[in-house]
């Protein structure tokens, strides 16, 4: 048994951006004599061989959203601007004020994702791209339409189950809606993809993901989460999960290439598993679902 206070680290030589959150990722076993995982802890995809992940900024098209004061409005409204401040404050990307952005997300997916507690809408329709300001674009890392690209905003705990192995809970709770993490790993191509998997099946167990959300009947790339990832490496699934992933696209220009991020689909209390739906193919029924859920499936695959 033991506890780790934080499981996460930094890569030799690189430093978070300004904005980006850095909320420790605690682990602990209180079950059996099993140690950590032997893993290389990343807070953001890193490229595999022959893969780039993102496009330079001066082939980005960014919007150009230029400060603009708070109005009685606004404030009326409850939509803020920087973290942590308060009374007038400057405000960016709105699809009032003409931001480029997000004229392109509701021409794309028919409105607005974020609300002004950088929250998914109760009108977005999971499965629709999601287009957050890039790198190209003039508004500050504090915009409203920055989110993913954040990082992890709550404190997360990996922790062993009795009959799940590892899993993960939040320490606080998470209110409908709001990003959890991003599925971060190696991102690899196909072939390099089905390479791995034929080992990793073969030793029954297997974190890649699959980069499909382009519509291409064979995705191009995939995301190897085994040794090199994230704390959502370790979500289990659910016939009940209380959570979804979707695509989002930050700095890049490739459709293959999106981040998979999970978000909220109700308050989630503190340390109540986080899960959602693997949807594995039925398949022979050999290995045993033990989510739990009265809608429960009784099988993985």
């Amino acid at each position: 048994m033991f506890q780790i206070d934080d499981v996460s680290h930094e890569l030799s030589g690189s430093v978070p951006g300004e904005w980006n959150h850095r909320q420790p990722v605690s682990a602990v076993n209180e079950v059996d004599e099993e140690p950590f995982p032997n893993i290389e802890y990343l807070h953001a995809c890193v490229a595999g061989e022959g893969v780039c992940l993102e496009t330079p900024p001066e082939f980005l098209v960014g919007c150009s959203c230029e400060q603009a004061e708070e109005t009685d409005a606004d404030e009326d409204a409850g939509v803020d601007g920087r973290d942590g401040g308060g009374g007038k404050m400057d405000m960016y990307c709105t699809l009032e004020r003409g931001c480029s952005c997000l004229h392109e997300q509701v021409q794309q997916s028919g409105g607005v994702v974020y609300d002004s507690d950088r929250r998914l809408r109760d009108t977005y329709q999971f499965g629709s791209p999601i287009y957050e300001c890039n790198a190209a674009c003039d508004c500050p890392g504090w915009c409203k339409n920055r989110v993913v690209q954040r990082g992890i905003s709550t404190r997360l705990q990996v922790f062993k189950t009795f009959h799940k192995g590892w899993a993960v809970r939040p320490l606080q709770r998470i209110h409908k809606g709001s990003f959890v993490c991003e599925y971060v790993g190696e991102v690899i191509a196909t072939d390099e993809a089905e390479r791995r998997g034929t080992a990793y099946d073969a030793s029954g167990f297997s974190t890649l993901f699959d980069l499909d959300s382009a519509g291409d009947e064979k995705c191009e790339y995939t995301i190897d989460a085994t040794y090199r990832c994230g704390v959502a490496r370790f979500f289990n699934h659910s016939c009940a999960p209380n959570m979804r992933q979707t695509s989002v696209w930050v700095d890049t220009l490739s459709l293959a290439l999106h981040r998979i991020a999970f978000f909220a689909t109700r308050d989630i209390e503190p340390l109540e598993e986080l899960t959602f739906d693997y949807k594995y193919e039925e398949g022979a029924r050999t290995l045993d679902c033990h989510c739990g859920a009265p809608n429960c499936r009784r099988w993985l695959y």
